[in-house]
Formats: C-alpha cells, sequence, structure tokens
C-alpha cells in the first residue's frame, strides 16, 4: 500500500491493484509500469492478493519470496481462501474498505473520490471477468484499467467449486456506466489472443495498442522498480535500445535474445493518467489507431525496419535506433518479452546525417505524441534529455 506522506498531497485517486500471481507469489506489475505517474499526481495505490497462489502458495518460491501465509505465518495464520472462485468477492470487499473513512481503516482517514481498479495480464484477465460479471452488481470501482489483457476473462468459478469458464473470447460488456481503458501491447494481440477481443472504442470504453511494446520488458524487470522520475530511468533504458542485454537479471528467467526495451512504461503510465482524469472530471481520452494487421500472415505490420506499423506512435518507433518487437524470442518461455535488435552504424547514418538531425526527428515524435495525450510532459521532457545526450549519429 502506498499513500501520499502529506494527506494535502492526496489526489482523492486511489487505485486499488489486483496483484498478478503468475510467478506463484503476488507481483505488482502495473504499479511498476505506472508507478511514476502515480506518485506525481499524488495517488494512492493498494495491492490485492485476491487468489489461493498469492494468500496460501503454491510450492514455487522466487528470489527467495513466497506467499503470504509462507512468508509470515503468524501474521496470516488466519487466512484462508479455498480456491479462486472467492477471487472476485475478495477484490469488492478491498474496494469497500479503502473507501471507508475513519482512523486506522486501509487510507488512514484519507477520503478516495475516485476509486480505479486496475491489474496486468492474469491479473487483467481476471478483472475482464469482474467487470462483465461483478461490477453491475457490486458497483464498487469508479473505472478500470485493462493492462494487457487475453483473448478470454478468467473463470467465473472454478474447482473445488462448480467450474464456470468465460466466453471465448471475453469481449467488455457495453452497458456499463464507468469507463473502461484497455492498453495492449504487441504481444497481447497476438500471444496472447486478444486480437479476437478487440471492440471499437465507445462513450465509455478505449483501446490503445501501441506499436513496439511487448507484454513486459526491460523497464519492468529491471529499470523500473528503481525508477524514482528523476530521469535517470529513462537514460538508462534509451541506452538499452542501443546496448540490449541478453540476460535478465533480477527476476525469475533468462531469455536467449535481448527484451524489449520499448515505449510501454511511457504510454502505460499516459493511460493511466487518462482514465483517471476520465473518471474524476469526465474528459474522456484520445482515441488512438488500432496496430495494423497482415491479414494474410496473421501478426503486425511492419515498416523496413521491422517496427509495427499504425497504433500509438512514440519516438521509439518513430524516429527508430533499433528494431523494438512484442515477439522474436526464441527461448518460449520468454517469448512474452520481446525483442531488441539496435540497428547497425550504416542504417543509423543512413536514417540520420548527424546527431542533431536525430534529435530534431526524435524531438518532433516526442511533441507529436504528447499533442495526442499519448505521452505525459515530465516523460516527454526525459526522453528529449536522454536523446540529446545519447550518441546517436555522432
Amino acid at each position: 500500500m502506498y499513500r501520499p506522506t502529506e494527506p494535502e498531497r492526496f489526489s482523492g485517486t486511489t487505485a486499488v491493484e489486483w496483484l498478478n500471481v503468475s510467478a506463484g507469489i503476488d507481483h505488482a506489475p502495473t504499479w511498476v509500469l505506472t508507478h511514476t505517474a502515480l506518485l506525481a499526481r499524488g495517488d494512492a495505490w493498494v495491492g490485492v492478493s485476491a487468489q489461493v497462489a498469492g494468500i496460501e502458495g503454491d510450492g514455487s518460491s522466487v528470489g527467495g519470496l513466497s506467499a503470504t501465509k509462507v512468508e509470515d505465518p503468524d501474521r496470516y495464520a488466519g487466512l484462508h481462501l479455498p480456491s479462486d472462485s472467492y477471487s472476485y468477492d475478495v477484490f469488492s470487499q478491498v474496494g469497500r474498505l479503502v473507501r471507508a473513512v475513519r482512523p486506522g481503516t486501509v487510507l488512514g482517514g484519507l477520503s478516495t473520490t475516485s476509486l480505479l481498479a486496475i491489474g496486468q495480464s492474469q491479473s487483467a484477465m481476471r478483472l475482464t471477468t469482474y467487470i462483465d460479471a461483478l461490477q453491475p452488481r457490486d458497483a464498487v470501482y469508479d473505472g478500470f484499467f485493462v493492462h494487457s489483457r487475453g483473448g478470454s476473462g478468467a473463470p467465473l468459478s472454478q474447482s473445488p467449486q462448480r467450474d464456470v469458464a468465460a466466453p471465448s473470447p471475453t469481449r467488455i460488456r457495453t452497458d456499463l456506466d464507468v469507463p473502461v481503458f484497455v492498453f495492449t501491447s504487441e504481444s497481447d494481440l497476438f500471444d496472447l489472443g486478444a486480437l479476437a477481443a478487440a471492440q471499437p472504442d465507445s462513450e465509455r470504453y478505449r483501446d490503445w495498442q501501441v506499436a513496439g511494446t511487448s507484454h513486459f520488458d526491460a523497464y519492468g524487470f529491471s529499470i523500473g522498480r528503481a525508477d524514482d522520475g528523476d530521469g535517470r530511468a529513462d537514460v538508462e533504458l534509451f541506452d538499452a535500445m542501443l546496448h540490449p542485454t541478453s540476460a535478465l537479471t533480477g527476476d525469475f528467467t533468462d531469455c536467449s535474445d535481448p527484451i524489449n526495451a520499448g515505449p510501454h512504461h511511457y504510454v502505460a503510465a499516459a493511460a493511466y493518467t487518462a482514465l483517471a482524469k476520465w473518471v474524476a472530471d469526465g474528459t474522456p481520452p484520445a482515441r488512438a489507431p488500432r496496430l495494423r494487421v497482415r491479414a494474410a500472415g496473421g501478426d503486425v505490420a511492419r515498416d523496413a525496419h521491422g517496427n509495427a506499423l499504425g497504433g500509438v506512435r512514440t519516438p521509439q518507433v518513430e524516429a527508430p535506433v533499433a528494431t523494438l518487437s512484442g515477439s522474436g524470442q526464441r527461448d518460449g518461455s520468454c517469448s512474452l518479452y520481446g525483442t531488441t535488435k539496435p540497428f547497425d552504424a550504416a542504417t543509423i547514418s543512413a536514417l540520420y546525417p548527424s546527431h542533431d538531425a536525430f534529435v530534431a526527428k526524435w524531438d518532433a515524435a516526442v511533441d507529436r505524441a504528447v499533442a495526442g495525450g499519448f505521452l505525459l510532459p515530465a516523460d516527454a521532457a526525459h526522453l528529449r534529455a536522454a536523446a540529446g545526450q545519447s550518441s546517436v549519429a555522432r
């Protein structure tokens, strides 16, 4: 849980994240990828351990961590979750607790005016089911950030209760009275089947499909965890496009190829911020073009340098120094982490006759992304600085 230390800095918005248990313990990927925007806004954040693996454990241990009851058996001895069928009601109950305004409650007396539900990957799939089945009944949340979902929702009920699978594909219901914002990376579209569940934007629905992104990436695995928003992480991520490493460090797997070092974090931060404003004052986010799809190949259409066409455009694909893809890993366990393939010197020279030419093109792309609502001004300033001090075309 995070809340501003000074109550007067609290924006009134609280993000409640459905923690991800794909690794056998609770992780907060949306917090990692968007926390700089939450902190800058003065939002609060609450992580919810809503599933069996996060509370009871599934026998795995990652990096010395483990499930809640394994890590602190005395404190959490009284917790028991029979199955993930109960996860949806857990998520509703926590939302109600966050809204409670009195000393000793979750936010220590802070009054939440906008309550946002957020979740990435498997958590986004559970949020999809929650939105369709629980939100109309419980009406707990004011808006949803469905971050990198698949083509189907999660089961509504499962063993040892009766199995109730989600339809395939699972689309977001169109009769909601709260907004839903879907963030889609290249990996999500094909590797997770999100293309089958795609639906048009509407009064209360947005989908940003983002060129040059993977489901999770270099920022999420390592760089972002120490990002305090001062710009140093932006320089590091820019350098990772030029000089990527082949190994993931500090997490549970290694990949055979350098993973994606693209703009996922920047656009996710802008998307979260757009949703928060949408809920708070009714200002709708921009509508974004969808990624172009090759009908014959069933894949993203790409330019001569291998970068995706269409979708949300950022300087990383408009003034490229590398091919950034949501696919391409030779190691199947890393298939959702994408790849980074830096351009060789000849390609850089052909694209940019001088460093100033590169910076001019990069900055123009930054300006377009900011004007479109796809990049936050603070991140734009950091991206300009990172490009300006880089070695590109020097």
